[in-house]
């Protein structure tokens, strides 16, 4: 028996707006839209009004294509689950039994291709471990310990390690990535003999002091990229204080292959900064656009003294 799209939209956003409602009202509005053979689902409870156990349907939903779960404790994973139709999967500050029960919930997820992962502060799951071949993008976020793939499974078009505080092995895992978007604490260093042979683009946060490094470490090892972006997605202190050193040599992706480069937030105060924003210019001899964004704007004489190694590029101080 079928139901209007409407009336289904309206089930959806209930089950996830709902906050004073029981677990037993839950359990049965799940079951209901699984029935009604839904599609897209967004569960969002607070576990200070009580510990909800999702019916076993639900983990054999054939139809579902995009499933949230958001502040859910899941006190039981079945043996067996089973996403069909599963494409997005979001796992948001979920509190998972043991680390068994994030592999059962993703173990059959054959045509899964976003994974996105926000930990709990008080995570009792330190280690994730992913194998889905289809996956074409990961995003995990917050206080990530540990995280394991099997190698050679799968093949990741996006990866997204943004606030992770983790070993930088974690890299050795998406060592085929074509996008990566980064924001490591500065403790992280880049391992030693990992190449990012296949990786495009990549979107580096400015927050820690010690971006500037992890910057330049991911530029020598990423010999094919074409987009480089930052930009300062965290606040950060009055006294901070950014540093980096200059390779001995240019990263091969500067010389012969970067076409875009996007920088956000840029000061234009700090010499170091000025520095990287030249270095990248002279070098990135293939580069087709460049643009900087900052607060303030300065005198047009700014512009002029960033001299660029690419006479095609196109250079844009908004």
């Amino acid at each position: 028996m079928m139901i209007g799209k409407m009336r289904m939209q309206r089930l959806v956003r209930m089950i996830t707006a709902a906050r004073r409602c029981s677990a037993s009202e839950i359990d049965l509005w799940i079951r209901i839209a699984v029935d009604r053979f839904v599609r897209d689902l967004k569960i969002r409870f607070f576990p200070k009004y009580g510990i909800i156990r999702l019916p076993s349907t639900l983990f054999r939903c054939a139809t579902l294509e995009t499933l949230e779960l958001r502040k859910v404790v899941i006190s039981e994973v079945p043996s067996q689950v089973s996403f069909q139709s599963l494409k997005t999967f979001r796992l948001l500050f979920v509190k998972y039994a043991d680390k068994e029960s994030f592999v059962r919930l993703i173990s059959d997820c054959p045509v899964l291709e976003d994974l996105v992962v926000e930990t709990c502060h008080d995570d009792n799951v330190v280690t994730f471990t992913i194998n889905v071949p289809s996956l074409e993008k990961f995003s995990i976020r917050n206080t990530l310990q540990d995280l394991e793939t099997e190698n050679d499974v799968f093949v990741l078009v996006e990866a997204n390690l943004l606030s992770v505080s983790c070993h930088a092995k974690v890299l050795e895992s998406f060592s085929r990535l074509k996008g990566i978007s980064l924001c490591l604490p500065e403790e992280v260093q880049y391992p030693t003999g990992i190449v990012l042979s296949q990786l495009v683009f990549l979107k580096i946060c400015s927050c820690e002091s010690n971006w500037m490094n992890m910057l330049m470490s991911v530029l020598q090892h990423s010999p094919k990229l074409k987009v480089l972006k930052l930009a300062l997605n965290h606040s950060v202190t009055e006294d901070r204080k950014v540093f980096w050193t200059q390779p001995s040599c240019v990263p091969q992706c500067l010389l012969y292959h970067l076409e875009t480069f996007k920088w956000r937030d840029y000061d234009g105060t700090d010499e170091v900064e000025k520095e990287m924003a030249i270095y990248i210019l002279k070098n990135a001899s293939r580069l087709v656009t460049a643009t900087i964004y900052y607060p303030d704007l300065f005198e047009w004489e700014r512009k002029l003294q960033m001299s660029r190694g690419s006479r095609s590029c196109k250079l844009t101080m908004g």
